[in-house]
Formats: C-alpha cells, structure tokens, sequence
C-alpha cells in the first residue's frame, strides 16, 4: 500500500475549533516503536522503519519506507500481530534496534477518500494529518484531494510538518534532558506485558 500524507503543526485553538467542526472518532491513545537497523535514525541511514503500534487491545506490525525526499509519500505494509513484547523480541533477534517512543491521543474522521488525523502528540504538540491511500506516490487525485482538502480547512498558507520521527530526532539532538526522558519512554515500553 502506498500513502500519501501531509501533517501540520496547529495552534490550540486551530486544535479545538476543528475538534467542533468534524464529526472525529473518540479520543484514542496511540502508541507507537521505531525498530530499525541503526536505531533512532534508521529511516534516515537505512531508508525504512518497523513500527510497532498499540492502541486499546491491538498491536499492529507495519514497514514503513519513504517514497520521496519530502516524506510525503511512503510505502506501507502491515498486519495485526498477537503480542507487542513478543514482537519486539523477534524483531530485536532479527538485528534490528529500538529506536523512538511517539505517544499520542488521535482522533480520525473521513472526509471522501480521505482520514483526517487530529493528533496531541507527547513532547512534540497539536498536529492535523491529511492522508490517502493511493496505488502509486503520483497520484495526482489524491493529491489534488488532500490540497482541496487543505484549502477547506484554511491551511493554504500553512507550511507542512516534518514526520514526528524527525521532529523527535531534532529534539533528542537539541533539547537538553529530552534524551532522557525518551529513553524511559521506549525501556517502559519494553516492559513485558
């Protein structure tokens, strides 16, 4: 499956007039760990990441490799797996390393073919992903969807974010105790279950 994704950093207020305007799921926590061969900048050195997903009773396994230098288009396969820790150690077995810790409360909804992401991501802020899936990473309907859908939502002029695994690398390098801390996030993650 390919996806096609743009994501933006958004104010409090954008946060919470949206949460007003859409008709979102109920707030769910998601949690997610990158595993890749280098660790923390596997999708930089090596080109892809594994994530583990967790959200209330499931664990979802996907590969996750960008299609394009923005990283606005990725390939993506994934399946539901049994057992998060479980996962984990073959995964560790298999030469790969973990890497980040994204927590988060997301809220979804369905604008046409289109999922809207309302995200208050941990250590990072308030984010609006607009996805699709598409067959291919040129897909020009899709995109021209998601910038319609852009414009509808007024964020014609607003410049699009980065993925959160770079945003967290950036604060890992530069914010002084967040390694720290995120590194008590992925041993807590660990934990057995």
């Amino acid at each position: 499956m390919m996806e096609l994704e743009l994501r933006f950093e958004i104010s409090a207020e954008l946060y919470h007039r949206l949460e007003q305007e859409r008709d979102w799921s109920p707030a769910e926590q998601v949690c997610d760990l990158t595993l890749g061969p280098t660790g923390a900048t596997s999708m930089q050195t090596d080109g892809f990441v594994v994530r583990l997903r967790r959200t209330a009773g499931n664990v979802r396994m996907e590969y996750k490799k960008p299609q394009n230098a923005d990283w606005s288009a990725w390939t993506e396969y994934g399946t539901e797996v049994g057992s998060f820790s479980e996962t984990v150690k073959i995964l560790k077995a298999l030469g790969l390393q973990a890497g980040l810790v994204l927590d988060r409360t997301r809220r979804t909804a369905r604008h046409g073919h289109l999922t809207l992401s309302l995200d208050d991501v941990r250590g990072l802020g308030r984010f609006l992903e607009i996805e699709a899936e598409v067959d291919r990473a040129e897909d020009e309907s899709a995109a021209a969807e998601i910038a319609h859908e852009r414009e509808l939502l007024g964020l014609q002029n607003h410049p699009s974010a980065r993925p959160y695994g770079e945003l967290l690398l950036m604060r890992l390098e530069t914010e002084p105790g967040f390694r720290e801390k995120h590194e008590r996030q992925i041993a807590e993650m660990l934990e057995p279950e």
